[in-house]
């Protein structure tokens, strides 16, 4: 992985229990260029340290598809509209 790294929060629906939580912890952790994930089921969310070089946040939201999650593709990052 390169140096740079990106942060980006993911609202997740169909999150059922804290178990639900740790198993979608364990598979962003465990993506191709992810340093780190941490997921909180009371907020409904993820939030993922990545390298942009690696992945993206469409290849992590397709991640949590597969598994059966409804995960509402963010934004990108705010750039100066002209």
């Amino acid at each position: 992985m390169t140096g740079a790294t990106q942060q980006v929060t993911l609202s997740i629906a169909g999150m059922g229990c804290g178990g639900c939580a740790a198993k979608i912890e364990k598979l962003l952790g465990q993506a191709t260029g992810v340093r780190a994930a941490s997921v909180s089921f009371p907020r409904a969310e993820a939030v993922v340290e990545y390298d942009p070089a690696v992945t993206g946040s469409a290849a992590l939201v397709g991640l949590l598809a597969e598994a059966g999650y409804t995960v509402p593709v963010p934004e990108a990052p705010d750039v100066a509209h002209g």
